[in-house]
């Protein structure tokens, strides 16, 4: 007992001379007044928050195929497929340093990303074979990323490093916007609420270490990855639990709300043409098809059209080319385009882009 109440005492008065230490400095020298007026200037900005995201570079993923109709059109793959980004993050599927006369740029989300396709079958990848087939020398970037919205293209097209460096950049963008504009009725990043140097600062990198550790710890163990598996199947492949999830029940959520908000979809499609033309560069549009009829993304692609009609671009009108039976051409989800579906668009878009490269 007297042990305890010794190291009690101790720890009192070495708190009380800290604290009595404290109060002599500021009024010997002034600092309270300075480090009161540094918290207020620190605490009059705070980070504005963009959904953009990037691949993480230098990736080198393989994963064993799910869907055994996926293997039937590659033999040499045998149910593997491989995910690879290079030091930039762009997904490569075909590693290649050299200097080529035209680039292609892609933008979108995960309709072009194609994680879900086998590597050779990619749509970038397949329009850049077709056109070295044809005698053209081209390199295609693939920079879809998953989630991207317009707004998230332009931005990645105006800060990522070598975007701005290709000579033929196009987008395809449609479902991740009208979910965007369904679930928030616009684009508007999250303002930031919290300064740096303030308790929910403090109280906020706390609970991101906490979801972190979390996570690093799920995804080592077996046992705390199924219980996430089982509580939320979808939540388990992502990095976030929201209502955006893009899936079969997601393509006509929030209609009503989406088409509230078209003409913001279209500003931001004649943002990134004025952007492109702007650089010197060519901007082409895509459609993006579904694997069923869908009114909103019927809308969505015809303003994609009268952008292109208006401004006399270059349109690839991939949800046009297709049949109306066409669900062979993408997953179970009717988003996503399967092996066939991926290898048959890269057809299209190659003999769409050929007579801009020569």
């Amino acid at each position: 007992m007297t042990h305890r109440i010794f190291w009690f005492g101790l720890f009192i008065l070495l708190g009380g001379l800290a604290v009595g230490g404290d109060v002599l400095l500021a009024w010997s020298s002034g600092t309270s007044e300075i480090r009161v007026a540094a918290r207020q200037f620190r605490e009059e900005a705070a980070y504005l928050q963009l959904p953009t995201k990037n691949l993480v570079p230098n990736i080198a993923h393989v994963y064993r195929e799910w869907d055994p109709s996926q293997n039937t059109d590659r033999e040499p793959s045998a149910g593997i497929r491989r995910f690879q980004t290079d030091s930039n993050g762009f997904v490569v599927d075909t590693p290649d340093e050299n200097h080529h006369k035209v680039t292609i740029l892609f933008l979108g989300g995960s309709t072009t990303e194609c994680n879900e396709v086998a590597e050779e079958l990619r749509f970038p990848t397949v329009v850049q074979r077709r056109l070295r087939e044809a005698g053209l020398d081209v390199a295609a970037s693939n920079a879809g990323v998953r989630g991207h919205t317009t707004l998230d293209s332009i931005n990645a097209l105006l800060n990522r490093r070598g975007f701005r460096q290709a000579d033929i950049i196009v987008m395809m963008e449609n479902i991740n916007d009208r979910l965007r504009l369904g679930i928030q009725g616009d684009y508007r990043a999250r303002l930031g609420n919290a300064s740096p140097s303030s308790a929910r600062a403090v109280l906020g990198a706390l609970s991101g270490i906490l979801e972190t550790a979390w996570d690093f710890m799920v995804y080592r163990s077996n046992t705390r990855f199924l219980l996430r598996y089982w509580s939320n199947q979808a939540a388990a492949w992502r990095e976030e639990t929201h209502d955006g999830e893009v899936s079969e029940r997601s393509i006509d959520l929030y209609e009503h709300a989406v088409l509230q908000n078209r003409e913001k979809f279209k500003e931001n499609v004649e943002l990134f043409v004025n952007i492109v033309r702007t650089l010197g560069k060519r901007p082409v549009l895509m459609t993006q098809p579904l694997g069923r009829y869908s009114y909103g993304q019927s809308v969505f692609n015809e303003i994609i059209r009268g952008v292109a009609r208006r401004d006399e671009l270059t349109l690839i009108d991939l949800d046009g080319a297709m049949d109306q039976k066409r669900n062979w051409a993408f997953l179970y989800d009717n988003i996503h385009l399967n092996n066939r579906g991926s290898q048959f668009v890269g057809e299209l878009i190659a003999s769409s882009l050929a007579p801009l490269v020569n």
